[in-house]
């Protein structure tokens, strides 16, 4: 009996008695020959895509082609202007679609008209995304289009930075979004450009909403022109220069402009702590920042960020990431205290969270918050990292982390307490019933085990959670879940008796089995 194989695919005049007889076969053979058929099927549409005409692609797909293609020669070639001479029609959808020639780089003169030339009217794009390469042309060229610019986007050398800021002076009328990076050169002295954006006062940009200014610095904090009026997103970064940071007083005023900001951004910049500084300085007076949705606060001196924070009134909704080396110029702490300030009546964004998650790595400690609403999300509502470079790190930002852990988030409705780091940290069994004993809502405790703990520190952890007829202190009253992960059946072994212990405890404490689940390593266990 003739057999359907790849053969009799290949050949035009397949026999139609391939077909016959498939009532005699099975199931099986019937799926695969089905799965077969498709994939040969597949292969000939492809092939037959080859000889399709060109000119009859669709109008939307030959934009989403060309989108695409202008999107990768904004960097390497010509092949924006090269795709218009493939054929007529191609050429008639590229110049009637003028926001394809919208982004305007600055490579060459001619090249430059002929994209302003198609472009019509629409806003434009300025861009220039090259390190150590300066544009190929003068930005004079762009005076009497600057009207026409809604985004700036430009990466240079820092001499070009002040020759573009010279366009300042020109009318900005549809201005929406400007970044400027100025680029460093590693066989040149650090040099951080400064922008005097007082040239904006005649003619003021409406309609800025993004300002981003990386290695750049403003030429005045004193001066507060209307620049800042309508921004949504603010983001200072690198002004590794000291000379150029403003004063707590002056970057106050400055946010005191922005009155509708959403995003905040501030990485090795803004207000610093007086060098000579043996304590906070008083705080006078501090801003409300009602709208702002996403903080992100880096600092290199130790105390920046915590500086800063003591002048903010921040809302519970923020969703805020604080980045700060853990040392001091005038006392000795550690863990995430470092980032805060001691008053955090300001601090609302610490209130209403339900998830906080601790965690350490090789240089230092990584602590994670979440509110009840975002618990399942990826990326947490609150992330505070404090790192060590300067010296081999020993665990005690970690375990001074644990020990805050109370007093920082007292008003949140904490449920869940996630720990991925060495238990042996926490060097007593005493200071493990103080942590826990100022985590009174916790309900669901989950520890990720390290390869360094070994049993001791397990037994004097699952000692600390054993409730005991006439215990000394409550810890973790409300836990109904523990979950111990990545705990090796060695390790089980040797602490079986201090869980066994712990979970029969609780179990009892909480009024029988149903009320306490002991998972280890995701599975539920019983007490045998």
């Amino acid at each position: 009996m003739p057999t359907m194989t790849r053969r009799s695919w290949k050949t035009p005049g397949a026999a139609h008695s391939n077909f016959i007889q498939l009532q005699d076969k099975s199931r099986m053979w019937l799926r695969e020959e089905a799965d077969l058929t498709l994939r040969h099927l597949s292969e000939i549409y492809h092939r037959l895509n080859c000889f399709a005409i060109i000119s009859r692609l669709p109008v939307e797909l030959l934009l989403k082609i060309f989108a695409y293609v202008f999107e990768a020669s904004n960097t390497h070639n010509l092949s924006g202007i090269n795709i218009t001479h493939v054929c007529r029609h191609w050429r008639a959808v590229a110049l009637g679609a003028p926001t394809l020639w919208s982004c305007i780089i600055p490579r060459s003169y001619p090249l430059v008209a002929e994209y302003l030339r198609r472009a019509e009217n629409i806003p434009l794009k300025l861009q220039w995304h090259h390190a150590h390469k300066p544009p190929a042309i003068s930005f004079d060229t762009l005076e009497k289009y600057t009207s026409r610019i809604a985004s700036v986007d430009m990466s240079v050398p820092a001499n070009f930075v002040y020759e573009f800021t010279l366009l300042f002076i020109r009318p900005w009328l549809k201005l929406e979004y400007l970044s400027l990076q100025s680029t460093y050169d590693p066989s040149r002295p650090l040099q951080v450009p400064v922008v005097d954006f007082r040239s904006f006062d005649q003619r003021p940009p409406q309609n800025l909403r993004f300002l981003r200014l990386d290695g750049v610095a403003p030429g005045s904090w004193n001066h507060h022109p209307s620049v800042y009026r309508g921004l949504r997103a603010l983001h200072l970064l690198h002004h590794y220069d000291g000379d150029l940071a403003p004063s707590m007083d002056q970057f106050l005023r400055v946010l005191e402009s922005c009155a509708v900001l959403e995003d905040l951004k501030m990485v090795a910049s803004g207000p610093r702590l007086p060098l000579n500084a043996s304590c906070y300085p008083k705080v006078l007076r501090k801003v409300t920042m009602e709208r702002l949705s996403t903080l992100v606060l880096a600092c290199l001196r130790g105390g920046d960020v915590a500086f800063l924070l003591a002048h903010l009134i921040i809302p519970e909704s923020t969703h805020v990431h604080l980045h700060q080396i853990a040392t001091f110029t005038f006392q000795s702490t550690s863990g995430i205290a470092c980032c805060l300030p001691p008053d955090h009546s300001g601090l609302r964004f610490l209130d209403g969270m339900s998830r906080v998650e601790v965690k350490m790595d090789k240089d230092g400690v990584i602590l994670r918050a979440f509110h009840e609403p975002h618990e399942e999300r990826t990326e947490p509502c609150l992330r505070i990292v404090v790192r060590d470079y300067q010296k081999e790190f020993s665990g005690i930002a970690v375990s001074s982390t644990l020990f805050q852990l109370g007093s920082t988030f007292q008003h949140s409705p904490l449920t869940t307490l996630s720990l991925t780091l060495p238990l042996f940290l926490v060097k007593s069994l005493d200071s493990w019933r103080r942590i826990l004993s100022s985590l009174s809502t916790v309900t669901t405790l989950i520890v990720q085990l390290t390869p360094n703990d070994y049993t001791v520190a397990l037994k004097m952890f699952l000692e600390a959670l054993t409730i005991f007829p006439t215990p000394s202190v409550t810890v973790l009253p409300k836990l109904t879940s523990l979950h111990l992960l990545q705990l090796p059946r060695t390790e089980l072994m040797a602490s079986k008796e201090h869980i066994k212990q712990c979970a029969g405890s609780r179990r009892a404490a909480m009024g029988g089995c149903s009320a306490f689940r002991l998972v280890i390593n995701g599975s539920v266990r019983r007490l045998s």
